[in-house]
């Protein structure tokens, strides 16, 4: 979830809008406090010894639905741009991105749209006995870093 703040906040706040190369793929979001969350946990607690957790956020959304999202939060319209591998890449390497890091997120958006990244798993819950953070309460939490 954080990738919004670090790295659409600039375009979300001066355009309202989004770009990614993503399409409608569905992706279960996770916030970074979660995840740590379950580190503290299974390195101070035990019965993780030898465990691994498949972690994500409570829900696949796609980038339509957090621009939604964003848009009730923020009280303004937000626009998930869906773009071609070619613009995006065209875009990350002329905004200072070395071109092998936006291969990378080129190939991690190919990955989401075939729907690999939309598996949600208990393992947040099951680990911190809490629910994991939704993108609707991220993003009331970093409404000031998105407006």
């Amino acid at each position: 979830m954080q990738n919004f703040v670090n790295f659409m906040a600039g375009s979300i706040k001066a355009q309202g809008a989004f770009y990614q190369p993503a399409g409608d793929a569905r992706i279960s979001h996770i916030d970074v406090r979660d995840i740590a969350r379950v580190a503290a946990r299974a390195l101070t607690t035990s019965g993780h010894e030898g465990k691994a957790y498949e972690l994500s956020g409570p829900r696949a959304i796609s980038y339509g639905e957090a621009a939604e999202i964003l848009s009730g939060v923020l009280g303004k319209r937000v626009s998930y741009v869906a773009v071609s591998d070619d613009a995006a890449r065209a875009g990350m390497v002329a905004a200072g991105m070395p071109e092998l890091y936006a291969d990378h997120v080129i190939d991690l958006n190919r990955h989401y749209r075939t729907g690999a990244g939309s598996a949600v798993s208990t393992a947040v819950k099951d680990v911190t006995g809490r629910e994991p953070v939704s993108f609707e309460q991220f993003a009331s939490d970093h409404a000031g870093a998105l407006r």
